[in-house]
């Protein structure tokens, strides 16, 4: 599974990563902000990754 997560929101990718999900790539000044640019991370997480993590 994976998801988008904007760097402006540095919670979100804290929350995320605390679930296992891992950074897989970076989309450059892909979303805007008002009157910015900022960057979309793209994260992930492999099914054998959510199992070890959950125990099933």
């Amino acid at each position: 599974m994976s998801l988008h997560v904007l760097t402006i929101n540095p919670r979100a990718k804290a929350l995320y990563e605390s679930l296992g999900f891992r950074e897989e790539g970076r989309l450059r000044d892909a979303h805007r902000d008002g009157d910015r640019w900022v960057d979309v991370v793209v994260m992930s997480l492999l099914e054998d990754e959510f199992q070890a993590a959950t125990g099933r």
